[in-house]
């Protein structure tokens, strides 16, 4: 029976977008006119989670049956979903080997949908991945523009070669999709280069740019382009999905093996890449010890004299007494001089005649004090000894010198009646 268009989206590797790419492909096709099916493979049912489905064990129990899928419509505009669950892991194990054609027999009712997509488990030994490949006409692989994404393809490469091979089934690289791209990193540029490269003519020119929209797209139940339509992620897949309707001409590989190279030829990427990413930071090495270098030696160099600027006029400055330069330089420049009208009679003074004047005592508040004391104790503050005169050559000394405070300050006894 003849039915449309099945793409597995797969990847070795966990958290390269796949089930991005899958959510988000999907609601791109079915925004230009297509007809779409998602098949959410995922024991985890990331994708039905996204749209905000519950877990439904109708996929899982038309694999036992090999018939009978009924989907959910119009999840998005012309897409319709065969949700996941938990279910899928246990029909997973419970699969005999020979059981790799269930889902193309389940999808072979299918017939009404233009394009069948489907969002595979991370894993490559869950026997579902092989009855996914086993359904799909076709392949796309979302890569993270990373060093590691290289190598997760190759092994991806040789799994496909192994299943057109072994099970004698064509199934076709649809492409490459590199994902989470930054074109301001150096490393995704090279990547990227080296992914075109090492596979001519199978890398989709369109990219995938990081965006911080399409990390908070899962949680709002929506597809991106109705969470963010102005973002760069709902761009990059509507132009994704037009580039697949436009060249599908071109998802087509010449006769003979994929693997065939492919080994050399992402191995050589990688290691092109890292020699790359080496040189830089030996680069950057050397550039730092010479800045180092550079400023020990401007360290060393004893500081250029400058020669003294004779007076005006070309008359030779007066020399300095030895006794008064000597003093000089035992006093520092910046201590500081006391105003002229400021003097001190004796070391003892000075220090009181410096420092701010005490403040004077209140008359209204010591009658407050004295009346709070007599309410709380029954007390009274006893009256300190009048201070005797001073004598009259000291009144006259400091005649012209400012008032000093005793430094102790006055303490109170208080008469509690005991004596």
């Amino acid at each position: 029976m003849q039915y449309g268009t099945v793409i597995a989206i797969v990847n070795e590797k966990g958290g390269t977008a796949k089930t991005t790419t899958a959510v988000s492909l999907s609601a791109s096709l079915g925004a230009l006119g297509k007809k779409v099916l998602l098949v959410d493979l995922d024991g985890q049912a990331a994708s039905s989670r996204w749209l905000g489905v519950e877990e439904d064990g109708r996929l899982a129990d038309a694999l036992v049956r090999g018939k009978g899928l009924s989907p959910i419509p119009d999840v998005l505009p012309g897409v319709s979903l065969a949700p996941g669950s938990g279910k899928l892991d246990s029909v997973s194990h419970d699969l005999r080997p020979t059981q790799g054609g269930q889902l193309r027999k389940v999808l072979a009712e299918q017939t009404q949908f233009d394009y069948i997509l489907i969002d595979c488990p991370p894993s490559l030994g869950n026997r579902l991945i092989g009855n996914a490949l086993l359904a799909a006409t076709h392949v796309i692989v979302p890569v993270e523009t990373s060093i590691l994404a290289l190598d997760g393809l190759r092994i991806l490469l040789t799994t496909l070669d192994d299943v057109r091979d072994g099970m004698g089934h064509e199934i076709v690289l649809g492409g490459v999709l590199a994902c989470r791209y930054d074109a301001r990193t150096r490393l995704s540029r090279l990547v990227l280069a080296e992914l075109r490269r090492a596979l001519p003519g199978k890398v989709f020119e369109t990219v995938i740019r990081e965006n911080v929209r399409m990390r908070e797209c899962p949680a709002s139940g929506q597809s991106i382009l109705a969470f963010a339509p102005d973002s760069h992620a709902a761009e990059d897949y509507q132009t994704l999905a037009r580039e697949m309707i436009e060249h599908e001409d071109r998802w087509r590989l010449p006769a003979g093996n994929v693997r065939k190279g492919i080994d050399g030829l992402v191995a050589e990427g990688e290691r092109r890449a890292v020699d790359h990413l080496r040189d830089e930071a030996a680069a950057r090495v050397r550039e730092a010890a010479a800045g180092e270098n550079r400023s020990f030696a401007e360290a060393e160099t004893p500081p250029e004299e400058v020669p003294e600027t004779p007076p005006a006029g070309g008359e030779k400055a007066p020399e300095m007494d030895p006794a008064e330069a000597e003093k000089n330089a035992e006093t520092p420049e910046s201590a500081p001089e006391l105003p002229p009208e400021v003097t001190f009679e004796t070391e003892k003074e000075a220090p009181c005649a410096a420092s701010e004047e005490a403040p004077r005592e209140d008359p209204a508040a010591m009658r407050e004090l004295e009346d709070w004391l007599d309410k709380v104790t029954g007390a009274k503050p006893v009256e300190p000894p009048a201070a005797e005169p001073a004598p009259a050559e000291a009144m006259v000394a400091s005649a012209d010198a400012p008032a000093c405070k005793p430094e102790v300050p006055l303490e109170w006894q208080i008469d509690r009646g005991d004596n």
